[in-house]
């Protein structure tokens, strides 16, 4: 009999490589960033977890329940994606962050270094360039960056 590979899923030994089924993929989260371009350790409570990573895992698609037609999977396994926050389930395989998200809170695949110019939308997600805030108040006041309200409006990429 032949050994499968022993894994750890949240501290349990499972045997296999866990997978994703149906519309699901099992992203490897990348690494949060401890340091800010300017130089700063940040503290780990302040570090926000990625929402970006590679597929290691996709199911096989799912039936639309109407029709009954069979919709593909468009990501692949190596893909670079961006993932919305919320649906997500998180899950640490080999003390390494993972998360089984559907395709359909998958935003956009990243082919080669996180740009904006090498994001490319799946499905009907759409990249959009924000507008730049107000520093400024009409009667010459200051506003922090933390004060700034965030722009609603941008040019599609």
């Amino acid at each position: 009999m032949v050994e499968e590979e022993r894994h750890f899923v949240d501290e349990v030994e499972v045997f296999g490589m866990p997978k994703a089924v149906r519309n699901y993929v099992l992203v490897e989260c990348a690494e949060a960033e401890e340091v800010t371009s300017g130089g700063l350790i940040l503290a780990t409570t302040t570090v926000e977890k990625p929402n970006y990573g590679v597929v290691k895992s996709v199911g096989t698609g799912y039936r639309y329940p109407t029709t009954g037609v069979q919709v593909p999977m468009v990501i692949k396994p190596g893909d670079c994606v961006i993932y919305g926050s919320y649906g997500v389930d998180e899950v640490s395989i080999d003390d390494e962050d993972h998360v089984f998200v559907s395709q359909d809170a998958v935003l956009a695949k990243v082919n080669g270094d996180y740009k904006a110019t090498n994001v490319e939308p799946i499905y009907d997600t759409m990249l959009v360039r924000r507008d730049s805030s107000t520093e400024e108040l009409g009667s010459g006041l200051m506003l922090s960056a933390k004060a700034q309200s965030k722009p609603n409006t941008g040019t599609v990429s």
